[in-house]
């Protein structure tokens, strides 16, 4: 065999052996056992896809990534990407995408996690659903949100409709992640009731935008609303999960230094009567800060000492719990009382009996079972499908029998078990029982989908004459199963084959024997491909399969479900035959060993390697690299003759081995090895920090250096090649292929680096190359030392774009434009008034980005209308940084809103006339100082009379030194002039004037009532 062919010649294989054992730190380059040459990363998903016949989905797979636990998948619908993931953590390779649109194209890509640094993305996948639709234009309007507290943690959520919306997103604001959370998406509602996680006390702001098809529209102003607090007085809750355990839980106090004090008083309760044994006593002994606390000592016993000596006639201890709440050391009031009983006895339940599990429709399952004795308080049962773990109920069942366990999947297999629970503690779990779902009914009425759709192997051996006795042919044959249909006569089965390029009809000879619009009558079918195209050995095959109901002769369908999604199986393979095996001397303490395929039999998914020292010795097994055809046999003894055998696996076992094929190891005098390796960007221009603006590489250069090696005359270099066919270590200055296995030779003991002039393509930039170093002496080489990497430098890109944009009174929203190959940003800002003349980057303050790569950042705790100033710059490899981007009024600047205008009132001085007032608002308008707005034009100011809706204009008026502003709604106000008693509605805010846009602050509120007019009363 030519060694070329397997990207290595004989001083190649040696290389790699040092490369193999340290290459587990490089994400491209493959991390083996110490023995096998492979390039056997992780390597990112390859995605397929395609869209189902009537376009009622996209079915898609991906090829595993070694190491991925999950998968996350992404697609742009023609809006755009988004922030999340389309399908967040598959456990599987497979997705059915059906929120798909006739007519339309999706693009999608997969990424596996954990995620690599950087992440292995899929290549783009662009899938076009068949038919034709027309999407409507996203809404144009912008919601009115309202928000107000209706509890302790919850928040009432209303808002105006759109008259073009499908549906609405709600964020919510979080000071922790200085992100938005979303809370409603993609919703046809107009209210909400937020209860997720929110903390009393507390204030939260929210922000909603209507949606439809078409796309998003703006985002709404601000909605903030702060929770309820508790009262003085906690709500004790108590359970008894346990014999000898009591859970107590309070609601919690607001104040300053709140403590709890909770306490316990025992009952003893015998014949009949009940007597109140002692006081109440403070449990534990000190004051608690939390609201809950585990009483582990409620005992079945009348004394503090806990032993087990009680009369005989007491029945039961019952104990009483009470808390109340230490505010700044004041006492509250005591809280409800809860009580617990812990019976005289220990005896469990009895195990229950007979447990049966039966379908009862797509969803359900009823569970019925013989009642323990002795008798349990209520019931738990645990379920589970295939071959998942337990799942537990969450609440106890009824002691009665049957049990209905609701909101299961249709079509699918789940196993029971139950067991009684008492006070006491819980029984043995009874017999366990399955039953299966049936199949949904869809909304409309049509069949349901075939569920749990299965397709295993079933290729068994034969002959042309179909004679077991004689068989020596493979024939490949593929089992298929799927859940019951209730209602359905048939099932019609499909099938994508390795070449297809269309879905086609595995078989339609129903069992009469007559042409027919189905394939079989019963839940499962063996694809033999004798009626349509035969099936070939060891390769993969997709089906999909719908449920059919036929006429009253049975031979014509009438109705039919919907397809499966689609689900692969793979036929057997023929056993490998033997391999061709060669096996050469790579020094004194390595073998190289390659094979080549047999010619004959089937492919060959993996191969079986062993050796042994004489032809009489023990045969160990070695592991190559997966999916390699090389290895090399390392660590071995010098002058020693080693023999070899290979021989291939598949999915139908092993071939046979090889012919024994030996190899002897060298005798030499190495030199030692070069120790300190190291690779440094050398680019050509050199950096020069003071330079500004982009700064293009105009050659990549990296240099190699080491510490001296006693007795060499020189050193060997090797650089990883990627142009070769396959990759292959070889010279750096070699061209094409023609390196490939050679190394380049730098002469000299005493030179210790090489400076590899990588070239002065734009590609070469941001790369990273791998090298390897050993010496030399004229009789010997020594061993190569642990590869090393070095990234060229890439140009020094221009600044990024940066826009901020004004959120609120205290909020910022920044986000800039990407820069290429960019592995973080910083980010700065600086209020505008306090930026001195000669700024300095000292003068600037930081925003810490997380993650580091971010886009965007919402910047929090501002000074309401103030102006501020944001720049931002790019990091790249090698520390190469952009310079900070120029803020300008068009991006980089801005101005948060106005504050709210404080003690604003309402007063009516009589029957027909109310006085509006108000402290004026400061405000920076252009970054110089905070200025007193105290212009009419500056206020606006409207009302609405009590049961309308419309707001009509009132005009405020600024006068005075200083100016102080008020407004009047009297006779004279257009289109609502003020009436005697009657009650009126107020509403304010400032305006400011910014270069762009022009900036309001939120709207104050103030209420009247005018008196009655004197002259007529």
């Amino acid at each position: 065999m030519k060694q070329a062919l397997n990207g290595l010649t004989l001083r190649a294989t040696i290389l790699a052996l040092v490369f193999i054992l340290a290459a587990a730190v490089t994400p491209a380059l493959s991390p083996l056992d110490g023995v096998a040459f492979a390039q056997d990363a992780a390597v990112a998903p390859v995605l397929t896809g395609r869209a189902l016949p009537d376009g009622s989905r996209v079915n898609l797979t991906w090829t595993e990534t070694a190491g991925a636990t999950s998968y996350n998948l992404w697609r742009d619908d023609g809006t755009g990407w988004g922030t999340a993931p389309h399908a967040p953590g598959l456990t599987g390779t497979t997705y059915a995408d059906s929120d798909v649109m006739a007519g339309k194209t999706y693009a999608y890509a997969v990424v596996p996690l954990p995620a690599a640094d950087p992440p292995l993305w899929s290549g783009i996948l662009e899938v076009t659903v068949p038919g034709t639709s027309t999407l409507p234009a996203k809404p144009t309007g912008v919601p009115d949100l309202t928000a107000t507290p209706s509890g302790m943690t919850s928040i009432d959520l209303v808002w105006t409709e759109v008259a073009t919306a499908t549906g609405y997103n709600v964020i919510r604001y979080n000071d922790v992640t200085e992100d938005w959370d979303p809370i409603v998406s993609n919703q046809n509602v107009l209210t909400h009731t937020d209860s997720s996680g929110l903390t009393s006390g507390k204030k939260y702001w929210y922000l909603v935008q209507a949606r439809n098809d078409g796309g998003e529209g703006d985002w709404s102003d601000y909605g903030t609303a702060t929770t309820l607090t508790a009262t003085t007085v906690p709500v004790l809750n108590l359970t008894h999960p346990a014999r000898t355990r009591v859970e107590l839980s309070w609601s919690p106090v607001t104040g300053t230094s709140v403590e709890y004090d909770l306490q316990r008083r025992r009952q003893i309760v015998g014949d009949g009567t009940s007597d109140v044994a002692g006081t109440w006593e403070r449990l534990p002994d000190n004051l608690l800060s939390a609201t809950g606390h585990v009483d582990d000592m409620a005992v079945f016993d009348t004394d503090d000492d806990s032993s087990t000596d009680v009369p005989p006639d007491v029945t039961s201890i019952v104990y009483h719990y009470r808390v109340q709440a230490v505010v700044a050391s004041v006492q509250g009031a005591w809280s409800n009382v809860k009580t617990a009983t812990v019976p005289a006895t220990a005896n469990l339940p009895g195990t229950p009996t007979a447990l049966t599990a039966t379908a009862a429709g797509s969803d359900s399952i009823t569970l019925s079972w013989t009642l323990s004795d002795p008798a349990a308080t209520s019931y738990r049962f645990q379920w589970k499908s295939g071959t998942q773990d337990w799942s537990s109920s969450r609440e106890s069942t009824a002691s009665t029998s049957p049990h209905t366990h609701t909101g299961r999947s249709a079509g699918t297999a789940y196993t029971y078990r139950v067991r009684g629970v008492n006070v006491n503690g819980s029984s043995d779990w009874s017999n366990e029982d399955s039953a299966t779902t049936d199949s949904a009914i869809t909304a409309e009425g049509r069949l349901g989908t075939p569920t749990g759709l299965s397709v295993t192997d079933a290729s068994d051996m034969c002959d042309a004459d179909n004679d077991p006795a004689t068989a020596d042919v493979l024939c490949p044959k593929l089992s298929l199963s799927w859940s019951r249909v209730p209602d359905a006569d048939a099932y019609e089965v499909m099938r994508w084959g390795p070449t297809s390029t269309a879905w086609g009809d595995v078989d339609f000879v129903a069992n009469d024997g007559e042409d027919n619009e189905f394939t079989t009558k019963m839940p499962s079918y063996t694809d033999d491909g004798e009626d349509a195209s035969p099936l070939a050995a060891g390769m993969s095959y997709s089906y999909i399969v719908r449920a059919v109901m036929t006429d009253d002769a049975g031979t014509a369908a009438t109705e039919w479900s919907e397809w499966t999604a689609d689900e692969a199986g793979t036929t057997k393979a023929e056993k490998p035959g033997q391999p061709t095996l060669v096996a050469e001397s790579r020094g004194d303490t390595a073998i190289w060993l390659s094979w080549a395929p047999a010619e004959i039999g089937g492919a060959a998914t993996s191969y079986s390697l062993r050796f042994r020292q004489l032809p009489t010795s023990t045969w160990t097994s070695i592991t190559p690299g997966a999916g390699m055809m090389t290895h090399v046999h390392m660590r071995l003894t010098p002058g020693r003759t080693y023999h070899y055998q290979v021989a291939g696996v598949n999915s139908s076992g092993m071939g046979p081995w090889t012919d024994e094929m030996a190899a002897t190891t060298t005798m030499s005098q190495k030199p030692g090895t070069p120790a300190n390796v190291m690779v440094a960007d050398d680019s050509l221009p050199a950096p020069d920090p003071a330079a500004t603006g982009a700064i293009p590489v105009t050659t990549s250069r990296l240099k190699i250096t080491w510490n001296k090696v006693s007795g060499a005359t020189g050193y060997e270099i090797m650089r990883w090649l990627t142009a070769t066919d396959p990759d292959a270590w070889g010279d750096p200055e070699a061209t094409g292929t023609d390196g490939a296995g050679e190394p380049h030779m730098v002469s000299g003991g005493d030179t210790l680096e090489y400076i590899d002039e990588i070239g002065t393509d734009p590609s070469m930039r941001g790369m990273t190359y791998h090298y390897l170093v050993r010496a030399v002496t004229a009789t010997a080489k020594g061993d190569w030392a642990d590869y090393k990497s070095g990234t060229t430098r890439v140009d020094r890109p221009a600044a990024p774009t940066v826009v901020a944009v004004s959120r609120g009174e205290t909020i910022v929203h920044v986000s800039w434009s990407a820069v290429a190959g960019a592995t973080s940003y910083e980010l700065r800002f600086i209020g505008v008034r306090d930026k001195p003349t000669n700024v300095r980057d000292s003068d600037y303050m930081a925003i810490s980005l997380n993650p580091a790569n971010s886009m965007h950042v919402t910047h929090t705790g501002r000074t309401a209308g103030t102006r501020y100033e944001y720049s931002v710059r790019a990091k790249l490899p090698n520390d190469v940084m952009t310079d900070w981007s120029t803020p300008t009024a068009e991006n980089g600047i801005v101005t948060t809103r106005p504050a709210r205008p404080t003690m604003f009132s309402a007063q009516a001085s009589d029957h027909e006339t109310v006085t509006l007032t108000w402290k004026n608002v400061n405000f920076d308008a252009d970054g110089t100082a905070s200025t007193v707005l105290a212009a009419t034009a500056n206020y606006q100011v409207q009302v609405r009379k009590g049961g309308e809706s419309t707001w009509n204009a009132l005009e405020a008026v600024c006068a005075g030194d200083p100016a102080a502003c008020s407004a009047t709604h009297d006779q004279s106000t257009t289109g609502l002039n003020a009436m005697e008693n009657t009650q009126y509605y107020y509403r304010l805010r400032a305006i400011g004037t910014a270069d762009a846009p022009l900036t309001n602050s939120y709207w104050v509120y103030a209420n009247e009532t005018t008196p009655d007019d004197p002259a007529t009363n």
